[in-house]
């Protein structure tokens, strides 16, 4: 009985870790996508063109 309730126990906190990291996972990538498309767009392509013209010269 009492190894039936420890695994029972281990199921529902790895079902509950499984809930917890795919919903973190998808605040971050919405989080990271959000910072890509409003940052990168403004500090990356200046940093980007200055490193190919060092590249160049």
């Amino acid at each position: 009985m009492n190894t039936r309730l420890v695994a029972n126990s281990i199921l529902v906190v790895l079902l509950l870790a499984l809930l917890v990291g795919s919903a973190l996972v998808e605040l971050l990538a919405e989080f990271l996508w959000l910072e890509e498309v409003g940052y990168s767009t403004v500090l990356w392509t200046p940093t980007s063109a200055s490193t190919s013209s060092s590249c160049l010269s």
